[in-house]
């Protein structure tokens, strides 16, 4: 049923005073899909769509072809650039035009998000670590509090934290010394960066943060989305 959908289907969305997209397509396949969401569920015929949408664990129509075209249009952004489609895709996501649209055009008219750059996670192996970079990871927070307790007077600590609200993320580093404002990985770097811009001699500094996962992944070499981040920290690590 959802052959080609990105070709004969326009994503649903709220335009300035009406829905846009294929809204006739959507009501006429939701017809089909009521009719085998009541014969698997065994509903009456007075049974709501709605409920038997809900009983056989169906997205309402227009949400399902929405999805499908989604996962559609992500496709088309992950293309190699040997793919015959790759430069009209990248024309397509660059401008779109107020008349005479294409299939690929309504997908990113639906979907602007996916018009933004998409990060590519590379596989090669991340170059080591320089030596003197150790990992530590406490078991518990009143561990975490006494090993920072612990750790010897004469070592420059620097703290760092990121955290996301409405859409947006940030991040922070902070030591005795300066601060830095402006995730997890992007305040390791601020870290970084604040121990090789202190006019003070460090013959150790500690970086301090409050993420398990932003710890592994920067001594990690696994392929994650932010590689390019783990690969940044390693830069400005083996610089130190």
């Amino acid at each position: 049923m959802e052959y080609a959908l990105g070709v004969w289907y326009s994503p649903i969305y709220q335009g300035e005073n009406r829905q846009a997209g294929s809204v006739g397509i959507a009501n006429r396949i939701a017809k089909p899909q009521c009719l085998a969401a009541r014969v698997a569920v065994g509903g009456l015929r007075s049974t709501s769509t709605a409920s038997l949408n809900l009983h056989a664990n169906l997205l309402p129509a227009p949400l399902r072809l929405n999805l499908s075209a989604f996962k559609f249009t992500a496709r088309l952004c992950t293309l190699p650039s040997s793919h015959p489609l790759f430069p009209i895709v990248k024309r397509c996501k660059k401008c779109i035009p107020r008349f005479h649209h294409s299939p690929i055009h309504n997908l990113f008219a639906a979907f602007p998000s996916l018009r933004r750059p998409i990060e590519t996670i590379s596989t090669k192996k991340l170059p080591p670590l320089p030596t003197g970079i150790s990992f530590q990871i406490a078991p518990s927070k009143e561990a975490a509090v006494e090993s920072e307790r612990q750790i010897d007077p004469g070592t420059t600590k620097v703290f760092s934290d990121g955290s996301g609200y409405k859409h947006n993320i940030g991040a922070a580093a902070w030591s005795r010394q300066r601060t830095a404002p402006n995730g997890e990985l992007v305040g390791i770097i601020l870290a970084i960066d604040v121990i090789r811009s202190s006019t003070l001699h460090m013959p150790r500094a500690c970086i301090l943060l409050d993420n398990q996962a932003a710890i592994r992944a920067t001594e990690g070499d696994s392929a994650t989305s932010g590689r390019y981040l783990i690969e940044e920290i390693r830069r400005k690590l083996r610089t130190l």
